[in-house]
């Protein structure tokens, strides 16, 4: 059992997490379809497997399963458009939910966000669609963000190409500093190697870029002279891999 989180990854991405999450409050109606698998699972097992699982001595494990509160999982297979489901739950999520590791390929789609506050991540929300399945999930939890990509690289699943290159990700290797940062600073972005080539784009709260520019090394700067407080989004992409982090400007 002490890869129990993995596994319960593997069958959600594979086939098919408990409390008011995210699939409770926009999935009602796919929880009840007929054709939909749904995996709950609520936190006293997480407990039982992080006892478990301490005796390994892992402790990265042991941490992210004694701090799982659920886990809740709706996958619908046979769906004409899974892809236009995917969007929509792309649409749920905006306002509530920040966006960290956005995937696409030709085997699928799949979108990692998470609500987090004060550096702790209270809810993860994975979205995907392959060929004619859709799939939601949520996990309940509190775990560090800086955790939570060491947490991400122990997903394994050779099978699904968007699952494989969120496991190998280097999205711990993406760090914006200061952060928050003064209204007349400059940001200090580094990038993972993986990324070179790539384009950094800094967006507002609408999705707008206002600034932009070319990944030619793992580190860069970037002004926000000019721009109003608030929050905004640093986005790294290339290819089929975007990451994501929130930044803030303050007097």
């Amino acid at each position: 059992m002490k890869y129990v989180f993995v596994l319960l990854l593997y069958f959600l991405l594979a086939t098919t997490g408990v409390g008011q999450s995210f699939v409770d409050r926009y999935y009602a109606d796919l929880i009840e379809d007929d054709r939909s698998i749904v995996v709950q699972v609520s936190g006293d097992l997480f407990q039982y497997a992080s006892i478990v699982v301490a005796d390994s001595g892992d402790d990265e494990v042991t941490e992210l399963l004694a701090g799982i509160r659920s886990l809740k999982v709706v996958a619908l297979e046979g769906h004409e458009q899974p892809n236009n489901l995917f969007l929509l739950g792309l649409k749920y999520t905006v306002g509530d939910y920040e966006e960290l590791v956005s995937i696409k390929s030709m085997e699928g789609r799949l979108s990692l966000n998470i609500d987090e506050e004060d550096n702790i991540v209270n809810e993860v929300v994975i979205i995907g669609a392959k060929d004619s399945v859709f799939f939601v999930a949520s996990i309940l939890t509190e775990i560090k963000l800086e955790d939570l990509s060491n947490i991400i690289k122990k997903v394994q699943k050779e099978s699904w190409q968007p699952l494989k290159e969120l496991s190998e990700s280097d999205y711990d290797q993406f760090s914006i500093s200061p952060n928050p940062v003064a209204i007349s600073g400059e940001l200090t972005i580094h990038l993972p190697e993986s990324m070179l080539g790539g384009k950094v784009e800094l967006l507002d709260g609408s999705g707008s870029i206002l600034k932009g520019l070319d990944i030619l090394s793992t580190e860069h700067q970037l002004s926000v002279e000019g721009l109003e407080t608030g929050s905004y989004t640093i986005s790294i992409s290339l290819d089929e891999t975007t990451f994501k982090r929130k930044v803030l400007i303050v007097e």
